[in-house]
């Protein structure tokens, strides 16, 4: 098993945000999780790489990696992106890129290659050279990918990296993350757009109130009666 999180609780005073929650993942498999807003998605995000405090256990190919600090992470192949993109806005995008690569090259003329490398993999060669500050949504969603995938990462955690893009942007995006999947890396996403989810994942995993509710693939997610109660009935994507 390449990452495995058992019964992982997460709670703020007396508000449960993440109930009893499991889940596994394979090398290349995409694993989609959904849920109404505030369903805790991004909560058990936050947990299984290693942002807020949490009970349960998170092992990484039979590590336990439960109690490392975030910065650690990575070191060990974990990686994420985040709902809002916050690179360095006046730095170029090979510049924001080649600081991710530092972690795992070992000076500076080896981490620009890597970065370069990882540009050219996401489609952003071209732009380089751009400040980030001049780039469309669609771009700094690429390299918000670029700055985690700069990490060599065997898992890679996306929050909703395909919202707010157009269909064709959405389009490319959704082929790229299959190539990432294919390429050996397993993936888990969030994503509201049902149809992107459904068409991406492997296993999808529905969370309502904080607690896993439903688990499958796509097809026996969209006909299961708790998940259509607690979501995909209010859905109109």
């Amino acid at each position: 098993m390449l990452f495995e999180a058992n019964q992982i609780n997460v709670q703020f005073g007396g508000v449960k945000a993440v109930h009893n929650v499991s889940l596994t993942l394979q090398r290349g498999e995409i694993l989609g999780l959904i849920g109404p807003n505030g369903a805790g998605k991004t909560t058990l995000f936050n947990a299984l790489t290693g942002f807020v405090a949490k009970t349960g256990q998170v092992q990484l190919e039979g590590r336990d990696i439960t109690n490392l600090p975030p910065f650690e992470l990575p070191r060990l192949g974990v990686a994420r992106t985040f709902q809002v993109e916050r690179p360095f806005e006046d730095l170029t995008v090979l510049e924001n890129v080649t600081i991710s690569s530092f972690l795992r090259q070992t000076n500076a003329k080896a981490a620009r290659n890597a970065a370069l490398t990882t540009l050219e993999r996401v489609g952003l060669l071209d732009r380089a050279n751009q400040k980030c500050s001049e780039l469309n949504l669609a771009r700094r969603r690429r390299l918000e990918i670029a700055k985690a995938l700069a990490l060599e990462p065997r898992v890679l955690f996306l929050d909703e990296v395909i919202a707010g893009l157009n269909p064709p942007a959405q389009a490319e995006m959704i082929e790229f993350i299959r190539g990432l999947a294919k390429s050996g890396i397993g993936i888990v996403m969030v994503e509201h757009i049902m149809k992107v989810i459904m068409s991406l994942s492997d296993r999808v995993i529905c969370m309502a109130f904080g607690e896993k509710i439903a688990e499958g693939t796509p097809q026996q997610i969209a006909q299961d009666p708790a998940v259509l109660d607690a979501y995909l009935g209010g859905i109109d994507d």
